[in-house]
């Protein structure tokens, strides 16, 4: 039993000084835009590094893809603070010849879980420019 409270101990104190789970990576993204759902990819980073699951505020980067139609760079912050961790993005989607932005806002849903070794799961939506909706998402790390 001793043992086992020390092995708790040491891993919380593990835990605790890497700042939580890394959430830079790459995720499932499944769209939905009406009834139709896409199986797009979001690959998340940072130029400040690691996104930890505690305590990080700063800039994200990385890409969005959209298989066999296009891949566009995304630009926005990413903020996690008491048990949230939150998102905004934008990209430039290039499609059918046409050119329009495409801003993205979602948060961690599963926050405790990932404490404990799940995947992240980000849930949002994807909104025009002029804010009209284009579907929402739920975005799975790999």
């Amino acid at each position: 039993m001793k043992m086992l409270a020390v092995m708790m101990s040491l891993f919380a104190l593990g835990l605790a000084s890497a700042s939580g789970p890394v959430l830079n990576g790459r995720y499932q993204m499944k769209l939905t835009i009406g009834e139709r759902v896409f199986d797009d990819v979001m690959v998340l980073e940072s130029p400040q590094g690691e996104i930890r699951l505690a305590g990080f505020r700063g800039d994200i980067t990385g890409e969005v893809i959209v298989p066999g139609v296009f891949s566009a760079p995304l630009k926005g912050e990413l903020l996690c603070h008491g048990s949230k961790c939150e998102f905004k993005f934008l990209i430039i989607a290039k499609e059918n010849g046409e050119e329009f932005e495409v801003h993205y806002s979602g948060q961690l849903a599963n926050f405790h879980e990932v404490i404990y070794g799940a995947s992240p799961e980000f849930k949002g939506e994807a909104r025009f420019k002029g804010g009209e909706l284009l579907g929402s998402f739920v975005a799975t790390k790999e």
